[in-house]
Protein backbone atom coordinates (compact mmCIF):
# COMPACT_ATOMS: atom_id res chain seq x y z
CA UNK A 1 0.00 0.00 0.00
CA UNK A 2 1.22 3.67 -0.68
CA UNK A 3 0.41 6.21 1.62
CA UNK A 4 0.18 9.84 0.50
CA UNK A 5 0.54 12.09 3.36
CA UNK A 6 -0.35 16.22 3.52
CA UNK A 7 0.47 17.90 6.29
CA UNK A 8 1.53 21.64 6.85
CA UNK A 9 3.55 20.76 9.92
CA UNK A 10 6.40 18.58 9.06
CA UNK A 11 10.59 19.34 9.74
CA UNK A 12 12.60 20.22 7.06
CA UNK A 13 16.19 21.22 6.65
CA UNK A 14 15.38 25.18 7.28
CA UNK A 15 12.86 24.03 9.67
CA UNK A 16 13.56 20.65 11.90
CA UNK A 17 12.00 21.28 14.63
CA UNK A 18 8.47 21.56 13.15
CA UNK A 19 5.98 19.19 13.80
CA UNK A 20 8.29 16.23 15.09
CA UNK A 21 4.94 14.53 16.45
CA UNK A 22 4.08 14.34 12.96
CA UNK A 23 7.85 12.87 12.06
CA UNK A 24 7.69 10.06 14.46
CA UNK A 25 4.01 9.44 13.65
CA UNK A 26 5.16 9.06 10.04
CA UNK A 27 8.30 7.45 10.34
CA UNK A 28 6.31 4.99 12.74
CA UNK A 29 3.68 4.42 9.97
CA UNK A 30 6.69 3.86 6.85
CA UNK A 31 7.65 0.46 8.99
CA UNK A 32 3.86 -0.85 7.21
CA UNK A 33 3.72 0.52 4.04
CA UNK A 34 5.75 2.95 1.58
CA UNK A 35 4.55 6.80 2.47
CA UNK A 36 5.15 10.19 0.75
CA UNK A 37 4.82 13.51 2.57
CA UNK A 38 3.67 16.65 0.80
CA UNK A 39 4.36 19.34 3.16
CA UNK A 40 3.39 22.53 1.28
CA UNK A 41 5.52 25.75 2.17
CA UNK A 42 3.32 29.71 2.06
CA UNK A 43 5.34 31.86 -0.70
CA UNK A 44 5.80 34.10 2.33
CA UNK A 45 7.94 31.92 3.61
CA UNK A 46 9.76 30.46 0.84
CA UNK A 47 11.02 34.31 -0.03
CA UNK A 48 12.80 34.11 2.67
CA UNK A 49 15.44 31.66 1.85
CA UNK A 50 17.68 32.77 -0.78
CA UNK A 51 19.27 30.10 -3.16
CA UNK A 52 16.72 27.84 -3.14
CA UNK A 53 16.42 27.37 -6.59
CA UNK A 54 14.42 24.16 -6.93
CA UNK A 55 11.03 24.53 -7.84
CA UNK A 56 9.93 22.14 -5.83
CA UNK A 57 12.48 21.10 -2.85
CA UNK A 58 12.07 17.41 -1.76
CA UNK A 59 14.43 15.03 0.52
CA UNK A 60 14.01 12.42 3.33
CA UNK A 61 13.77 13.44 6.81
CA UNK A 62 14.70 10.30 8.77
CA UNK A 63 13.93 8.10 6.21
CA UNK A 64 10.55 9.75 5.32
CA UNK A 65 10.12 10.86 1.71
CA UNK A 66 8.77 14.23 1.98
CA UNK A 67 8.43 16.74 -0.87
CA UNK A 68 7.46 21.06 0.07
CA UNK A 69 5.75 22.64 -3.08
CA UNK A 70 5.04 26.25 -2.23
CA UNK A 71 1.51 27.35 -1.96
CA UNK A 72 0.56 31.04 -2.77
CA UNK A 73 -2.13 31.85 0.31
CA UNK A 74 -2.71 35.43 1.57
CA UNK A 75 -1.33 35.30 5.16
CA UNK A 76 -4.45 35.92 7.65
CA UNK A 77 -6.82 36.62 5.20
CA UNK A 78 -9.65 35.13 3.93
CA UNK A 79 -8.59 31.86 5.66
CA UNK A 80 -11.63 30.07 4.58
CA UNK A 81 -10.06 30.31 1.17
CA UNK A 82 -6.71 28.63 2.15
CA UNK A 83 -7.35 24.79 1.44
CA UNK A 84 -8.96 26.04 -2.15
CA UNK A 85 -5.96 28.15 -2.67
CA UNK A 86 -2.85 25.28 -1.24
CA UNK A 87 -4.61 22.58 -3.40
CA UNK A 88 -4.54 24.87 -6.50
CA UNK A 89 -0.72 25.62 -5.96
CA UNK A 90 0.44 21.72 -5.08
CA UNK A 91 -2.10 20.43 -7.51
CA UNK A 92 0.47 20.07 -10.49
CA UNK A 93 3.04 18.39 -7.91
CA UNK A 94 0.85 16.04 -6.77
CA UNK A 95 0.19 15.14 -9.88
CA UNK A 96 3.40 14.38 -10.56
CA UNK A 97 3.96 12.23 -7.45
CA UNK A 98 1.50 10.27 -8.23
CA UNK A 99 3.14 9.23 -11.72
CA UNK A 100 6.17 8.04 -9.61
CA UNK A 101 4.23 7.16 -6.71
CA UNK A 102 0.80 5.80 -7.27
CA UNK A 103 -0.48 6.22 -4.03
CA UNK A 104 -3.78 4.11 -2.52
CA UNK A 105 -5.23 6.18 -0.18
CA UNK A 106 -4.55 10.05 1.46
CA UNK A 107 -3.95 11.25 4.55
CA UNK A 108 -4.95 14.39 5.69
CA UNK A 109 -2.62 15.53 8.93
CA UNK A 110 -4.56 18.26 10.44
CA UNK A 111 -8.49 19.01 9.73
CA UNK A 112 -7.58 22.15 8.10
CA UNK A 113 -6.67 23.49 5.82
CA UNK A 114 -4.79 20.17 5.58
CA UNK A 115 -7.71 17.64 5.41
CA UNK A 116 -9.51 19.59 2.88
CA UNK A 117 -6.70 19.81 0.67
CA UNK A 118 -6.39 15.68 1.31
CA UNK A 119 -10.07 15.57 0.25
CA UNK A 120 -9.71 16.83 -2.96
CA UNK A 121 -6.53 15.08 -3.89
CA UNK A 122 -8.83 11.84 -3.13
CA UNK A 123 -11.57 13.16 -5.73
CA UNK A 124 -9.22 13.35 -8.51
CA UNK A 125 -6.81 10.55 -7.71
CA UNK A 126 -10.23 8.63 -6.75
CA UNK A 127 -8.77 6.93 -3.93
CA UNK A 128 -10.40 7.14 -0.18
CA UNK A 129 -9.19 9.39 2.77
CA UNK A 130 -8.44 9.59 5.66
CA UNK A 131 -8.34 12.39 8.19
CA UNK A 132 -6.17 12.86 11.52
CA UNK A 133 -6.86 15.90 14.19
CA UNK A 134 -4.58 16.68 16.63
CA UNK A 135 -5.95 19.80 18.96
CA UNK A 136 -6.06 23.02 17.73
CA UNK A 137 -7.59 22.02 14.28
CA UNK A 138 -10.80 20.72 16.26
CA UNK A 139 -10.69 22.76 19.70
CA UNK A 140 -10.17 26.48 17.90
CA UNK A 141 -10.21 26.04 13.87
CA UNK A 142 -13.20 23.98 13.83
CA UNK A 143 -15.29 26.60 16.24
CA UNK A 144 -15.04 29.07 13.77
CA UNK A 145 -17.89 30.06 12.12
CA UNK A 146 -16.75 30.80 8.27
CA UNK A 147 -13.98 27.62 8.51
CA UNK A 148 -16.81 24.78 10.17
CA UNK A 149 -18.38 24.00 7.50
CA UNK A 150 -15.56 23.15 5.46
CA UNK A 151 -14.02 21.23 7.99
CA UNK A 152 -17.62 19.15 8.49
CA UNK A 153 -17.88 18.69 5.08
CA UNK A 154 -14.36 17.01 4.66
CA UNK A 155 -14.92 14.76 7.62
CA UNK A 156 -18.14 13.80 6.62
CA UNK A 157 -16.42 12.47 3.58
CA UNK A 158 -13.61 11.14 5.27
CA UNK A 159 -13.43 7.02 5.36
CA UNK A 160 -12.00 6.97 8.73
CA UNK A 161 -11.11 9.58 11.36
CA UNK A 162 -8.58 9.37 13.66
CA UNK A 163 -8.28 11.48 16.74
CA UNK A 164 -5.29 11.12 19.23
CA UNK A 165 -7.91 12.20 22.47
CA UNK A 166 -11.24 11.35 23.55
CA UNK A 167 -11.88 14.42 23.93
CA UNK A 168 -10.97 14.97 20.45
CA UNK A 169 -13.13 12.40 19.15
CA UNK A 170 -15.92 14.42 21.15
CA UNK A 171 -15.46 17.52 18.96
CA UNK A 172 -16.01 15.72 16.07
CA UNK A 173 -18.61 14.13 16.75
CA UNK A 174 -20.46 17.29 17.52
CA UNK A 175 -20.12 17.79 13.56
CA UNK A 176 -22.36 14.62 13.32
CA UNK A 177 -19.85 12.55 12.12
CA UNK A 178 -20.74 8.55 12.64
CA UNK A 179 -19.10 7.35 15.72
CA UNK A 180 -17.93 4.37 13.94
CA UNK A 181 -15.67 6.47 11.39
CA UNK A 182 -13.83 7.91 14.18
CA UNK A 183 -11.53 5.73 16.25
CA UNK A 184 -8.91 7.51 18.68
CA UNK A 185 -5.22 6.96 19.42
CA UNK A 186 -2.84 8.77 22.12
CA UNK A 187 0.35 9.97 20.96
CA UNK A 188 3.55 7.72 21.25
CA UNK A 189 6.97 8.54 22.51
CA UNK A 190 10.54 7.79 22.39
CA UNK A 191 10.65 5.67 25.29
CA UNK A 192 14.50 4.62 24.64
CA UNK A 193 15.50 8.71 24.25
CA UNK A 194 13.09 9.58 27.38
CA UNK A 195 13.87 7.58 30.06
CA UNK A 196 14.72 7.78 33.49
CA UNK A 197 17.77 9.47 34.60
CA UNK A 198 19.80 10.36 37.64
CA UNK A 199 18.58 13.88 38.04
CA UNK A 200 22.27 15.41 39.46
CA UNK A 201 23.89 14.26 36.83
CA UNK A 202 21.78 15.71 34.33
CA UNK A 203 21.92 19.06 35.43
CA UNK A 204 25.79 19.01 35.08
CA UNK A 205 26.11 19.50 31.24
CA UNK A 206 23.13 22.09 31.97
CA UNK A 207 25.12 23.62 34.04
CA UNK A 208 22.27 24.09 36.40
CA UNK A 209 22.33 23.86 40.67
CA UNK A 210 21.91 20.76 42.51
CA UNK A 211 19.51 22.49 45.24
CA UNK A 212 17.01 23.95 42.87
CA UNK A 213 13.75 23.25 42.28
CA UNK A 214 13.30 23.29 38.66
CA UNK A 215 9.77 23.29 36.55
CA UNK A 216 10.23 23.02 33.20
CA UNK A 217 7.96 24.25 30.37
CA UNK A 218 8.13 22.80 26.67
CA UNK A 219 6.25 24.06 23.67
CA UNK A 220 5.51 27.32 21.81
CA UNK A 221 5.56 30.39 23.79
CA UNK A 222 2.12 31.23 22.47
CA UNK A 223 -1.62 32.14 24.51
CA UNK A 224 -3.14 29.01 23.59
CA UNK A 225 -0.27 27.03 26.20
CA UNK A 226 -0.74 29.58 28.70
CA UNK A 227 3.10 30.73 29.65
CA UNK A 228 1.43 34.06 31.11
CA UNK A 229 -0.02 31.92 33.13
CA UNK A 230 2.81 29.62 34.75
CA UNK A 231 4.84 32.95 35.04
CA UNK A 232 2.33 34.43 37.58
CA UNK A 233 2.12 31.47 39.49
CA UNK A 234 5.84 31.20 39.91
CA UNK A 235 5.93 35.11 41.08
CA UNK A 236 3.13 34.14 43.79
CA UNK A 237 5.62 31.10 44.89
CA UNK A 238 8.45 33.84 45.38
CA UNK A 239 6.07 36.43 46.65
CA UNK A 240 5.17 33.60 49.56
CA UNK A 241 8.75 32.56 50.24
CA UNK A 242 9.37 29.86 47.48
CA UNK A 243 12.59 31.61 46.35
CA UNK A 244 14.47 28.14 45.73
CA UNK A 245 11.74 27.56 42.67
CA UNK A 246 13.40 28.08 39.20
CA UNK A 247 11.59 27.92 35.61
CA UNK A 248 13.01 26.91 32.36
CA UNK A 249 10.94 27.81 29.34
CA UNK A 250 11.93 25.46 25.93
CA UNK A 251 10.73 27.06 23.21
CA UNK A 252 9.72 29.96 21.28
CA UNK A 253 6.64 32.19 19.97
CA UNK A 254 4.98 35.36 20.09
CA UNK A 255 4.59 36.18 24.00
CA UNK A 256 8.22 35.92 24.61
CA UNK A 257 8.88 39.23 25.37
CA UNK A 258 5.72 39.92 26.86
CA UNK A 259 6.71 37.04 29.43
CA UNK A 260 10.39 38.85 29.89
CA UNK A 261 8.61 41.77 30.96
CA UNK A 262 6.33 40.66 33.04
CA UNK A 263 9.08 38.79 34.89
CA UNK A 264 11.17 41.82 35.27
CA UNK A 265 7.96 43.46 36.36
CA UNK A 266 7.40 40.59 39.24
CA UNK A 267 11.17 40.55 40.26
CA UNK A 268 11.84 36.81 39.38
CA UNK A 269 13.87 37.58 36.16
CA UNK A 270 16.69 35.83 37.92
CA UNK A 271 14.68 32.78 38.74
CA UNK A 272 13.68 32.07 34.74
CA UNK A 273 15.12 30.94 32.17
CA UNK A 274 14.28 31.04 28.41
CA UNK A 275 16.33 28.05 26.77
CA UNK A 276 14.79 28.57 23.31
CA UNK A 277 14.16 26.20 20.81
CA UNK A 278 16.05 22.82 21.54
CA UNK A 279 16.39 18.98 19.66
CA UNK A 280 14.38 16.55 21.16
CA UNK A 281 17.59 15.21 23.00
CA UNK A 282 18.20 18.77 24.87
CA UNK A 283 14.65 18.54 25.42
CA UNK A 284 15.22 14.35 27.10
CA UNK A 285 18.11 16.57 29.17
CA UNK A 286 16.10 19.38 30.50
CA UNK A 287 13.26 17.12 31.42
CA UNK A 288 15.51 14.40 33.39
CA UNK A 289 17.08 17.27 34.97
CA UNK A 290 13.71 19.21 36.52
CA UNK A 291 11.59 18.33 39.13
CA UNK A 292 8.16 18.60 37.49
CA UNK A 293 6.92 19.72 34.19
CA UNK A 294 4.44 22.11 33.89
CA UNK A 295 1.96 23.12 31.23
CA UNK A 296 -0.62 25.87 31.75
CA UNK A 297 -2.44 25.13 28.74
CA UNK A 298 -5.85 26.74 27.52
CA UNK A 299 -6.52 24.19 24.84
CA UNK A 300 -4.53 20.82 24.16
CA UNK A 301 -5.43 17.88 22.26
CA UNK A 302 -3.23 14.73 23.28
CA UNK A 303 0.27 16.69 24.17
CA UNK A 304 3.20 14.33 23.96
CA UNK A 305 5.57 16.47 26.10
CA UNK A 306 2.91 15.31 28.58
CA UNK A 307 4.29 11.39 28.19
CA UNK A 308 7.67 12.40 27.67
CA UNK A 309 8.05 14.07 31.21
CA UNK A 310 6.30 11.04 32.53
CA UNK A 311 8.66 8.22 30.74
CA UNK A 312 11.38 10.16 31.95
CA UNK A 313 9.89 9.66 35.85
CA UNK A 314 9.06 13.47 36.17
CA UNK A 315 5.37 14.31 37.40
CA UNK A 316 3.66 16.59 35.45
CA UNK A 317 1.72 19.85 36.73
CA UNK A 318 -1.09 20.79 33.33
CA UNK A 319 -4.39 22.46 32.91
CA UNK A 320 -7.69 19.96 33.20
CA UNK A 321 -8.18 20.37 29.35
CA UNK A 322 -8.22 18.44 26.01
CA UNK A 323 -7.29 14.89 26.36
CA UNK A 324 -4.89 16.02 29.50
CA UNK A 325 -7.02 14.25 31.69
CA UNK A 326 -6.86 10.99 29.87
CA UNK A 327 -3.38 10.73 30.25
CA UNK A 328 -2.97 12.33 34.18
CA UNK A 329 -4.52 11.43 37.71
CA UNK A 330 -3.42 11.22 41.32
CA UNK A 331 -0.54 8.97 40.95
CA UNK A 332 1.33 11.03 37.99
CA UNK A 333 0.52 14.74 38.46
CA UNK A 334 -1.70 17.37 39.16
CA UNK A 335 -4.48 18.78 37.28
CA UNK A 336 -5.79 22.69 37.81
CA UNK A 337 -7.97 24.67 35.88
CA UNK A 338 -6.91 26.51 33.00
CA UNK A 339 -6.46 30.66 33.63
CA UNK A 340 -5.99 29.86 37.36
CA UNK A 341 -3.05 31.50 38.73
CA UNK A 342 -2.59 30.52 42.77
CA UNK A 343 -4.42 26.90 41.83
CA UNK A 344 -1.44 26.41 39.59
CA UNK A 345 0.95 28.17 41.99
CA UNK A 346 -0.65 25.27 44.45
CA UNK A 347 -0.37 22.27 41.87
CA UNK A 348 3.40 23.10 41.94
CA UNK A 349 3.98 23.61 45.58
CA UNK A 350 2.50 20.12 45.44
CA UNK A 351 4.21 18.12 42.74
CA UNK A 352 7.71 19.89 44.08
CA UNK A 353 7.54 18.23 47.80
CA UNK A 354 5.31 15.01 47.10
CA UNK A 355 7.42 12.38 46.89
CA UNK A 356 7.26 10.76 43.68
CA UNK A 357 8.46 7.35 42.44
CA UNK A 358 9.86 7.38 38.60
CA UNK A 359 9.64 4.21 37.71
CA UNK A 360 5.72 4.64 38.48
CA UNK A 361 4.93 7.22 36.68
CA UNK A 362 6.62 6.09 33.41
CA UNK A 363 4.89 3.05 33.65
CA UNK A 364 1.79 5.34 33.62
CA UNK A 365 2.78 5.86 29.80
CA UNK A 366 0.18 4.54 27.51
CA UNK A 367 2.39 3.34 24.41
CA UNK A 368 6.80 3.79 24.99
CA UNK A 369 6.93 3.34 21.66
CA UNK A 370 5.53 4.98 18.36
CA UNK A 371 5.34 1.32 16.92
CA UNK A 372 1.82 1.25 18.29
CA UNK A 373 0.56 4.61 16.62
CA UNK A 374 2.28 3.62 13.68
CA UNK A 375 0.17 0.25 13.59
CA UNK A 376 -3.07 1.72 14.23
CA UNK A 377 -2.85 4.21 11.20
CA UNK A 378 -1.56 1.47 8.70
CA UNK A 379 -4.76 -0.47 9.70
CA UNK A 380 -7.20 2.52 9.51
CA UNK A 381 -5.76 3.61 6.10
CA UNK A 382 -5.83 -0.24 4.74
CA UNK A 383 -9.40 -0.36 5.84
CA UNK A 384 -9.97 2.56 4.12
CA UNK A 385 -8.42 1.08 1.00
CA UNK A 386 -10.42 -2.13 0.84
CA UNK A 387 -13.58 -0.79 2.16
CA UNK A 388 -12.77 1.77 -0.84
CA UNK A 389 -12.08 -1.10 -3.76
CA UNK A 390 -15.10 -3.32 -1.98
CA UNK A 391 -17.50 -0.56 -3.14
CA UNK A 392 -15.57 0.42 -6.99
CA UNK A 393 -17.27 -1.27 -9.96
CA UNK A 394 -14.87 -4.27 -11.43
CA UNK A 395 -13.67 -3.85 -14.91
Amino acid sequence: MNALLVTNLFPSIRDPGRGLFNLRRFEALSRFCQVHVIAPVPASKRVRYPGDFSPVPSGSVEGVSASYPTSWTLPRVMSQWHAAQIYQSIRSHVRDVRRRFPFDVVLGAFAYPDAVVASRIAAEAGCPYVVLVMGSDMNDLAQRPHLRGLVRDALSNAARIVAVSKALQQRVLELRIPPDRIIVQHNGVNGELFRIRDRIESRKPLNLAEDTKLVTFVGNLVHEKGPDVLIEAVGRLHAAGSTDVTLAFIGEGAQKQALLSRCLELGISNRVTFVGRRSPDDVALWLSASDALCLPSRREGCPNVVLEALASGRPVVAARVGGVPELLNERNGVMVPPDNPPDLAGAIRHALEFSWNASELRASVPALTWEEVGRTLHGELSEAVHSHQARSPRD
